[in-house]
């Protein structure tokens, strides 16, 4: 038999409770931000040139872009603008942390340490792109800070993912803010969303970081507008505006350096921390196709001294801030490289012209190196300064008496009354009636033994010895295979961007080549370039380089004289609400190219 189905179950009726339904939770809302204020006419403006070593910023108030003043430079009443005074900081774009310690230090704050090898750094940028935009972000901030400018609101939900700073970052951030409000001079807080940033930027910077950057300046940072332009297109309008300046001046040493040729060309080499690029432009406008860049830089400079030093002197792998001040103490370009690495087969070492000696600071007494001869180039000096002391003597007849002899007994005579108050008050046994001759005697062997015991210490004290490393490192600037990298050295990366560019050009960027670049301050690195490019360029083209007075901060001059000039105004800047239009419409990062190389010819650009 089949088995006999089971009876179904009958449903029970759950009991009815008294119990309310739980209430789902509210979503929280977005809080809507203030409406944004019109904006119209010329507002605050941050100018800020973000490098791989440091920021250059400062901010430009509209009274000061146009407000004028006569002034008197001695050829005339000439009128000048009221902003040509303001000159920008330098900070360090860099994030630190002592050894096994929480606190993290921006930007300036490093400056408070004095053995900077005890930091651990990290740096945001990397061969003249950002790669770590959290701690970009966190430095801005500060230098915001700074600049009395303060984000009332954020047009945000919470920031870009991963840049929005941890709780404890925020409380050092309060802290920070508190020591830098104490240190202002007084100066009014201004808002972000009534002011603009002017950002220089590297050529071929990748889209994805452009647009993270605008979310951070106008969303987190609240912005108003936001300018960018090439940092190289910036210096070729201070270069082109200051020819003009000069053309018109009756000042003779003005002119020296520069000349306008009235073509509009220059071509812009920015030799930085993390990389070099050729830029040649014509009326301050890019040419893309000419537009080259090495990865070599300051940093790969300072990172192969540290290595070549580790290898044949003392282990200074973790001292990258020492190995970089003793490089821009010590190092030069040689005009003749070869000759001189020839010349130093024959010459022992500690002998030769070009031998020096860094002296490493001991963090107790000293805090920053100096540079000394070795003790076989000491003596050999003072053989000199004998045998020129002699044939003087014996060409002129004068008496046997030195420099050093005659102030010797100026100051015997005003100290004559102090030296016998001392001793009335010391009792010492020296005699009243002691002659002028045995108390010049006398400090003359005080001062010999303070000498002795001050060469003593000298002599104690560690240095580092250097010698060919002097010019033989600056020497990867020219010519990059000596360390296996396969690129152009500079002066060949040149000559090749030039030639890249139509034939119309050509002569008039070899005679206006600027250099600019923290690298730029090398010894001798224009007097190498013009020789370099001399027997590489045509010869029917004249060769001119001409290096300002401050090649740092050359870009930001420049800006600061195009912002005097448009005001912001015109297709220089974005607005807010015209940048959330074109990222809603998904223009992404070819905003900037859209609407500032609105009306350029094809081919050129200014981002």
């Amino acid at each position: 038999m089949p088995p006999k189905k089971a009876a179904p179950r009958k449903s029970v009726p759950k009991a009815t409770t008294n119990k309310p339904k739980p209430r789902k939770r509210a979503k929280t809302a977005t809080p809507t931000p203030t409406p944004p204020v019109a904006l119209t006419g010329p507002l605050p403006t941050l100018i800020l040139d973000t490098g791989g070593w440091s920021i250059k910023h400062a901010t430009l108030h509209p009274d000061a872009i146009d407000g004028d003043v006569n002034v008197n430079n001695g050829n005339g009443i000439q009128h000048m603008h009221m902003h040509m005074h303001i000159k920008p900081t330098h900070s360090p774009n860099v994030s630190a942390k002592p050894r096994h310690q929480l606190t993290t230090l921006l930007s300036s704050q490093i400056d408070t340490i004095q053995n900077k090898s005890q930091l651990i750094t990290t740096r945001p940028l990397e061969r003249g792109y950002i790669t770590d935009l959290g701690t970009q972000f966190q430095i801005w901030d500060y230098i915001l800070q700074m600049e009395n400018l303060e984000a009332r609101h954020s047009f945000s939900n919470g920031g870009v993912s991963g840049v929005m700073p941890s709780s404890s970052t925020i409380q050092n951030k309060a802290k920070a803010k508190a020591t830098l409000s104490a240190n202002k001079e007084g100066g009014d807080v201004i808002f972000t969303h009534t002011a603009a940033v002017f950002c220089l930027s590297q050529p071929f910077t990748p889209r994805c970081i452009l647009e993270k950057e605008d979310e951070v300046w106008f969303r987190d940072f609240g912005f108003g507008r936001v300018a960018r332009r090439l940092g190289a297109c910036c210096s070729a309008f201070k270069y082109l505006r200051d020819g003009k300046k000069i053309a018109h001046s009756t000042d003779e040493t003005a002119r020296v350096g520069m000349e306008d040729d009235e073509t509009g060309c220059c071509c812009v080499i920015d030799c930085g921390f993390s990389m070099t690029s050729i830029v040649p432009t014509v009326d301050a406008n890019a040419i893309e196709k000419g537009i080259r860049r090495i990865n070599i830089g300051g940093k790969l400079l300072t990172n192969l001294l540290k290595q070549t030093i580790s290898y044949r002197k003392f282990n200074m792998m973790d001292e990258f801030y020492i190995v970089n001040e003793a490089k821009e103490a010590l190092c030069f370009l040689s005009m003749n490289f070869d000759e001189e690495i020839k010349k130093t087969r024959d010459v022992r070492e500690g002998c030769r012209w070009f031998d020096r000696e860094f002296v490493l600071p001991d963090f107790s007494e000293t805090f920053h190196g100096t540079v000394r001869l070795p003790a076989m180039l000491q003596r050999l000096q003072a053989l000199e300064e004998k045998e020129n002391l002699l044939q003087n003597i014996d060409k002129g007849g004068i008496e046997m008496e030195t420099k050093d002899d005659v102030d010797d007994k100026g100051i015997v005579e005003d100290q004559k009354p102090e030296v016998a108050a001392d001793d009335e008050d010391e009792d010492n046994g020296d005699s009243d009636d002691e002659t002028e001759e045995q108390a010049r005697q006398r400090i003359l062997k005080q001062r010999e033994e303070e000498r002795r015991r001050q060469d003593l210490e000298e002599i104690d004290r560690q240095a580092l010895p250097l010698s060919v490393e002097r010019f033989a490192i600056p020497e990867v600037l020219f010519r990059p295979s000596d360390i296996g990298m396969e690129q152009l050295g500079i002066a060949e990366a040149i000559v090749q961007s030039i030639e890249a560019c139509d034939p119309i050009y050509r002569a008039a960027l070899y005679q206006n080549i600027i250099v600019t670049g923290g690298s730029a301050k090398i010894p001798h690195f224009k007097e190498r370039l013009e020789v370099e490019l001399r027997s590489l360029a045509p010869m029917n083209c004249k060769i001119r380089v001409f290096l300002p007075k401050d090649p740092e901060g050359y870009a930001w001059e420049g800006a600061k004289e195009l912002v005097s000039e448009s005001k912001l105004m015109g297709g220089i800047y974005l607005d807010r609400a015209d940048w959330e239009a074109m990222k809603e419409s998904g223009a992404g990062g070819d905003i900037w190219k859209s609407t500032l190389n609105k009306g350029l010819q094809d081919g050129f650009t200014v981002i």
